[in-house]
């Protein structure tokens, strides 16, 4: 399946991705450091390929039973190459929560969509949060528990929480971290054969 690129941003909340080449949004729990979330994506190679990346470590209490905290892991990756030289691309990969789908499964690709806008906006809403509770010497510990591999099972969450030790500057910046929200109605989400 084939979208326009200001397409696929808008379902993801992702538009000013074209004018950044990169975003990225990270916490980690205070209370647990193998706990946390990291979302980010990219325009590589002046914009050749598109890359969403989702990883998140949460405890979250199972209501089936006694309401006794179990750890999941949510993830959402996304991949896409843009045609020739427009404005259009095609979905290369589809996966979230440990699951490959096809590529050209347009149900699923406007689920994991929505997925990763809903779960970014949590880890958002979390790093935030913990922003303004944290003095910036406090955050930069909360950081640093990622130096500790071991800590985290999960390859993909340790390197993509690896770069964010080192530029701590978009949690210093809180203007380029909010993800606009508007309404499914007002975006255009017609595909392109």
């Amino acid at each position: 399946m084939d979208y326009s690129l200001n397409d696929l941003l808008a379902k993801m909340g992702l538009n000013e991705l074209t004018e950044q080449k990169s975003l990225r949004w990270h916490y980690t729990d205070s209370t647990n450091a193998a706990l946390g979330g990291v979302a980010e994506a990219r325009l590589d190679e002046d914009g050749r390929y598109l890359s969403v990346n989702l990883v998140h470590r949460l405890m979250e209490a199972d209501m089936d039973t006694d309401g006794t905290e179990e750890e999941r892991l949510e993830t959402v990756q996304i991949e896409a190459r843009r045609i020739g030289d427009s404005q259009t691309y095609r979905i290369t990969k589809l996966g979230f929560d440990g699951t490959d789908f096809a590529a050209d499964n347009d149900a699923m690709l406007q689920l994991g969509t929505g997925l990763f806008y809903a779960r970014a906006l949590h880890i958002n809403e979390i790093m935030i949060e913990q922003r303004f509770k944290s003095s910036p010497s406090n955050l930069r510990n909360i950081y640093s528990a990622h130096s500790n591999p071991a800590r985290f099972e999960d390859q993909r969450f340790d390197r993509m929480a690896h770069n964010d030790v080192s530029n701590n500057a978009s949690a210093e910046n809180l203007a380029r971290v909010i993800i606009p929200f508007r309404q499914r109605k007002d975006v255009n989400c017609h595909q392109h054969a």
